[in-house]
């Protein structure tokens, strides 16, 4: 399944889990209710500020919102180790998906490290 595939379906099952509707989380966001109706759907991608700001509100790792890691969060059961085999599966990824992957892992780095 694609990253992009992976992160609807994640966000829709959050927001369930959570009780939120799209209007819910638009506005927690500060985003339009059919930008997150275009998440869920597929048509459109967060910026890297939005993703964070999703991941940190539902206490979710960015791994977990693109179906790389069945792991919440950072907090569960995460370590250096995990962090080190992420970085080194980076490697391997087109340019565009380098920046994503680079904060992603400092992001996890640093909560492991905290």
């Amino acid at each position: 399944m694609s990253n992009i595939k992976s992160f609807c379906n994640r966000l829709k099952n959050l927001c369930a889990e959570n009780n939120l509707l799209q209007k819910d989380l638009a506005e927690i966001l500060g985003l339009a209710q059919t930008t997150i109706a275009n998440y869920e759907q597929g048509k459109r991608f967060p910026n890297e500020e939005t993703l964070l700001k999703i991941a940190d509100f539902f206490n979710v790792s960015t791994d977990y919102l693109f179906g790389r890691s069945e792991i919440k969060s950072c907090n569960e059961n995460f370590s250096l180790r995990d962090s080190m085999q992420l970085s080194k599966r980076s490697n391997g990824y087109s340019s565009n998906a380098d920046g994503a992957v680079k904060i992603a892992n400092k992001f996890m780095l640093n909560r492991v490290l905290e």
